[in-house]
């Protein structure tokens, strides 16, 4: 019996306070997307989305060349050994075509590269949107401060001031 009392009394609870808060607890609010302010001028954003976007071509030039290391090398091991004595074989078609684990040295270069491609589209899509946020925020950057005044002194005798307008 208390058992089931136990069970009726979370089931009840569970039941009763769906969508409410215990009494106290504030929760935040949904933030709104952050608009660029103007005050950063998204060089870390640009600089990311460049190395993310070297990446992303280099993983597809590996991609392109197991690609292609894989079709010669089934083209390689399709076509037979190059010597057709008994005692002698040929030691390099035995290397590549015939190896001691039993892996198809093609199928692996085919693996290679579809990994290649797979891991190289969203590193793709990173850099883009890295490269997108940078260029917001540079231009806001811009528009935020198109009139700029930039004291300098390059010794002990002297100095002076820079104006700078972008439009």
């Amino acid at each position: 019996m208390p058992g089931k009392l136990l069970v009726v009394l979370v089931l009840a609870s569970a039941v009763g306070c769906g969508g409410r808060q215990i009494p106290g607890v504030v929760t935040p609010t949904r933030a709104s997307p952050k608009q660029p302010t103007g005050q950063d001028r998204g060089d870390i954003e640009v600089a990311l989305g460049a190395v993310t976007a070297a990446v992303s071509a280099t993983l597809v030039g590996l991609g392109v060349y197991s690609a292609w290391r894989s079709v010669r090398l089934r083209q390689y091991c399709a076509g037979g050994p190059d010597l057709t004595t008994i005692e002698d074989t040929d030691p390099l078609y035995e290397s590549v075509c015939n190896s001691l684990l039993e892996v198809d040295p093609a199928r692996s270069a085919a693996i290679s590269a579809g990994l290649s491609f797979a891991f190289s589209l969203p590193i793709a899509v990173a850099s883009g949107l890295l490269l997108r946020k940078g260029v917001r925020m540079r231009r806001e950057y811009k528009r935020v401060h198109s009139l700029s005044l930039q004291p300098w002194s390059p010794g002990l005798r002297g100095g002076g001031v820079a104006i700078g307008w972008s439009f």
